[in-house]
């Protein structure tokens, strides 16, 4: 195809690839990469030589690159607990984005971009009903191509409302069961193990599941790590289910990744919005408040103090955004990092500067759902979701599908009016209702969970040790990288219960450690969890 097409050839390819490809006659490197960015490929082009691979530990293995630290990788890492496209958390290697390609002739490398999310306002000439009838010719179409395999094949089944579609029109499409998988833990708090449980038994489908304890933890926390490309905070669960499925002798599974981020399954689809009119109003309501002439109870508002704290930190749009995906505040961080590393730094990392040149991109003119879902698929779920579902997937030899992101269908589904994607008492009420003769409404009338690890409650029982370890002045300052008086603070505020300090905040310096012990340092961090193991008895 490509001797026939060259670089056009990207048109008439579906689904996922990143590739390579010499053109001897032309002596032309040319090199591409999925339009989601559902698979990596990361490169190098250092002292005259150029390298690339699938995987960040490729290019180390390489030894044309070093395994020193960038810079503003970490300070990405510690600010969003991933690293945005092209970024990486190595020096001289940076990651092809999603959608483009690249060509590398006599020593000169191009890129071009040749595609990217078709995100438009919609025609509203066309009825509710015809964008519905749409999108399900285009789902069952995606989810048909994607069970294409010759190998055995299952689908991740979190009961969430993704992955129950996924399941619904696998059960459908095929004539024998498919196999489902799903995990939940020992705190039943945090699990939707028992609506995976209803959706199997709806669709007969060859169901297993898995609890994960803290045993489970503990054991194979160094595995996850030393699969680990770059220092993350996410694919705990990529990790564990993809196990389960590998067990169970299955080469594929379906994700139901990408509902979410298209059609509005997030709490910031809504929040965005409603923040923005605080914006507008915030003036109106500081001025009465600075009176003090209404009653002490209005101060105690809590969503109303919430509200007005976020008004006032994003300014902008792009800020706005920023704050429901970042840990710290672009100012906050600095706080956290010596003045030596500051000081040592290129540049000071920046979100905002991310989501900034993102929105160059698309119509301004876009209403604020369109906007959020364009930089969800190009930020959060291109730069966590998927590359933390492959790493972990590909560490148990297990390839993972996401039909809800095939670009057929989401060409439809971005050209739906954002009325119709907003309409509806529950989120996603578009994705819900093309499929409502597969599954009953009431299973979708609850409130989202989302899939979370009880990392929290973990940290101040089971894991306390290791965090105490991770975030000791020695560890901390044998780094030269964090200010220890500062993660000192951090540590015994959410020790002592501080409703803003989020687990994640202090966990991704505690994964930070671990990553530079391994990927860095070189030390057996196996022998570090063995002597838990013993201690604890598990």
């Amino acid at each position: 195809m490509y001797e026939d097409h060259k670089e056009q050839c990207l048109q008439y390819l579906r689904g996922m690839f990143a590739f390579a490809i010499w053109d001897r006659k032309n002596k032309t490197l040319f090199l591409a990469r999925d339009r989601l960015g559902i698979k990596p490929l990361y490169y190098s082009y250092i002292n005259n030589q150029f390298v690339f691979a699938s995987e960040l530990k490729a290019l180390i293995a390489s030894k044309i690159i070093p395994n020193s630290l960038n810079r503003l990788g970490v300070q990405n890492y510690f600010l969003t607990y991933s690293l945005a496209t092209p970024l990486t958390i190595f020096e001289n290697s940076l990651q092809l984005p999603a959608g483009n390609y690249m060509m590398i002739k006599e020593g000169i490398a191009s890129m071009k971009e040749y595609w990217d999310i078709p995100m438009i306002a919609g025609c509203k000439e066309k009825s509710r009903m015809d964008y519905l009838t749409c999108l399900r010719e285009k789902l069952e179409d995606a989810v048909k191509l994607h069970l294409y395999s010759e190998v055995p094949f299952g689908v991740f089944l979190s009961g969430g409302i993704d992955s129950s579609i996924i399941a619904a029109l696998t059960s459908k499409i095929l004539k024998d069961d498919p196999h489902t998988f799903s995990i939940g833990f020992e705190e039943t708090e945090f699990s939707e193990i028992h609506f995976a449980s209803q959706i199997a038994k709806m669709f007969k489908t060859n169901h297993t599941e898995l609890i994960v304890t803290t045993r489970d933890i503990i054991r194979e926390l160094p595995r996850i790590i030393k699969a680990m490309d770059q220092p993350t905070g996410d694919g705990i669960n990529s990790y564990f289910i993809s196990q389960l499925a590998a067990q169970n002798n299955i080469k594929t599974c379906l994700s139901g990744i990408g509902g979410d981020e298209i059609f509005g399954g997030y709490d910031l689809f809504k929040t965005i919005p409603k923040i923005k009119i605080i914006q507008k109003i915030a003036p109106i309501i500081s001025g009465i408040t600075s009176t003090k002439r209404l009653p002490a109870s209005f101060y105690n508002i809590t969503w109303l103090r919430h509200f007005l704290r976020l008004a006032d930190q994003g300014s902008s749009f792009e800020g706005l955004y920023s704050i429901f995906r970042t840990l710290h505040n672009d100012s906050q961080i600095k706080q956290f990092f010596t003045r030596d590393f500051l000081s040592e730094s290129e540049k000071e990392f920046s979100y905002v500067e991310v989501i900034t040149s993102a929105m160059k991109k698309i119509d301004n003119n876009l209403d604020d759902f369109k906007k959020i879902s364009y930089l969800e698929m190009k930020t959060y779920m291109q730069d966590i979701l998927f590359r933390d579902a492959d790493i972990m997937s590909m560490q148990h030899s297990l390839e993972i599908r996401v039909p809800l992101v095939d670009h057929e269908f989401v060409e439809a589904a971005c050209a739906i009016p954002s009325q119709y994607m907003k309409s509806g008492i529950q989120p996603k009420q578009m994705l819900i209702d093309s499929v409502k003769d597969l599954i009953p409404r009431e299973f979708f009338e609850r409130k989202k969970q989302g899939f979370i690890f009880p990392f929290e409650l973990w940290m101040r029982t089971i894991l306390r040790p290791l965090v105490d370890n991770m975030l000791s002045k020695y560890s901390i300052n044998r780094r030269n990288i964090f200010d220890y008086s500062a993660i000192q603070n951090l540590y015994h505020a959410f020790y002592a219960g501080h409703k803003r300090i989020v687990f994640t905040k202090l966990w991704s310096l505690v994964v930070f450690e671990l990553w530079c012990r391994y990927h860095i340092d070189g030390e057996d961090i196996c022998s570090l969890f063995d002597e838990y193991v013993r201690k604890d008895g598990l």
